[in-house]
């Protein structure tokens, strides 16, 4: 756990975000689950294999992405026709050879798909939770400015 923490502080430096305190690879996985709208693992029209991770709302793209990106996740964003074909859905995916290669983040996208399946709502902490991260990620944008 020390170890992750130490990790995580060390990435949040080079990527220029403020260390947010607190935060566990656990609590990023509720983060996550609760910001979705769904998880799927398909082959794509480019015959690739991906995680597809459907967001619920396009305003928490890049505390989705921070999320991401501070447990190892490198997601490309794109537009997809899973849901409805008509009309395209944003989404976030990872190659699935990436995933396969190392466990521990196949482990975190399955953690995500759990908690996203055993709760439906968010709970006062994590919203609290998720809403210190984007005000965080909010003051940091508006210092680069």
């Amino acid at each position: 756990m020390h170890t992750y923490n130490f990790t995580a502080k060390l990435k949040d430096a080079f990527y220029g975000v403020p260390v947010i305190l607190g935060g566990t690879r656990g609590q990023d996985a509720r983060a996550l689950a609760s910001m979705s709208a769904g998880m799927v693992r398909m082959r794509a029209t480019n015959g690739r294999h991906y995680w597809y991770y459907f967001l619920k709302d396009i305003k928490n793209r890049d505390l989705i992405r921070f999320l991401m990106h501070r447990n190892g996740l490198r997601p490309e964003f794109h537009m997809s026709k899973y849901y409805d074909y008509d009309n395209k859905q944003p989404a976030f995916r990872v190659r699935m050879s990436v995933l396969m290669k190392c466990s521990d983040l196949l482990q975190f996208t399955n953690d995500i798909k759990d908690d996203f399946d055993s709760n439906d709502k968010v709970s006062g902490d994590m919203a609290r939770y998720i809403d210190t991260i984007n005000q965080k990620l909010g003051e940091q944008k508006r210092k680069m400015k």
